[in-house]
């Protein structure tokens, strides 16, 4: 599976604990739409699309995601063992500093993977399940560590499919899905919804994510912001040809419905 597909799967998997998508069997072979949900009474097509503030955003997120944390993953398996699997953490950088290429990115990770490992912290919390938030901020003898990050901050998990590690700058700015952005995504969406159709769908669902880099992440919305934003893309949302919207905040794990079709008014989910 690919690191794109698999994180589809993922987000997916987390809107349906949040009760925001029913309870179906998943179809990650699909690729238009992205997700097949199959529920006792219908199936739903799923297309999934992350929200980034930029294009450099979106790179940066793409590599970390489908490059870096990977690599991160398999090497900290291999110095420390199948118990890092349950590792979950943070590294935030000093600003948006990522790796320039391949080679000074396996560096940055034989450095943090070293650190993390022989950190005595996670070393003696290790298999305890308490969630204790560990804080490591001292990099003597790490130099791109040193120069790069902060601080990096983590727990041991029970669950090896809780949401993965995360990178971002220490100041950590919440972007927020604007209505200018919301209208943008809606536009590129509605031109493949017709085909979609086509392959006798009941019901088309879109889920608008957040990923798993933090500068990318939606603030919590609260009622208000929610309204003003249906209330500003009524027609786009109206005319998107999805039956449901959703957004979806990775790292919180909670998510809003922008729009149900079936319903007389736009409702709030929490």
């Amino acid at each position: 599976m690919s690191p794109n597909k698999a994180l589809e799967k993922q987000i997916v998997e987390e809107v349906i604990r949040a009760g925001l998508l029913p309870q179906g069997e998943i179809d990650d072979t699909s690729e238009s739409p992205d997700i097949r949900l199959t529920t006792p009474n219908e199936k739903i097509g799923v297309e999934v699309t992350g929200y980034h503030s930029s294009e450099k955003e979106r790179q940066r997120t793409e590599r970390f995601e489908n490059y870096f944390l990977p690599k991160m993953l398999k090497r900290l398996r291999e110095v420390g063992g199948r118990d890092y699997d349950y590792l979950r953490g943070t590294i935030y950088t000093r600003e948006e500093y990522f790796p320039s290429s391949s080679r000074m990115e396996d560096k940055f990770v034989e450095e943090l993977v070293n650190v993390i490992v022989n950190d005595e912290n996670i070393n003696n919390t290790k298999k305890s399940n308490n969630r204790k938030r560990i804080e490591i901020n001292a990099f003597s003898g790490y130099p791109l560590l040193y120069k790069w990050v902060s601080r990096i901050i983590c727990h041991w998990t029970e669950y090896v499919d809780e949401p993965s590690w995360q990178w971002g700058p220490f100041t950590v700015r919440f972007v927020g899905l604007t209505p200018e952005k919301l209208k943008e995504i809606l536009d590129v969406k509605r031109e493949k919804v017709e085909g979609y159709r086509k392959k006798s769908f009941k019901k088309l669902n879109l889920v608008i994510h957040s990923g798993m880099h933090l500068v990318c992440e939606f603030g919590k919305h609260n009622e208000y912001e929610i309204s003003q934003l249906q209330e500003a893309c009524k027609k786009e949302l109206e005319n998107s040809g999805f039956d449901v919207v959703i957004i979806f905040n990775s790292r919180l794990r909670q998510g809003d419905i922008l729009y149900n079709s079936t319903q007389a008014q736009n409702t709030v989910c929490r």
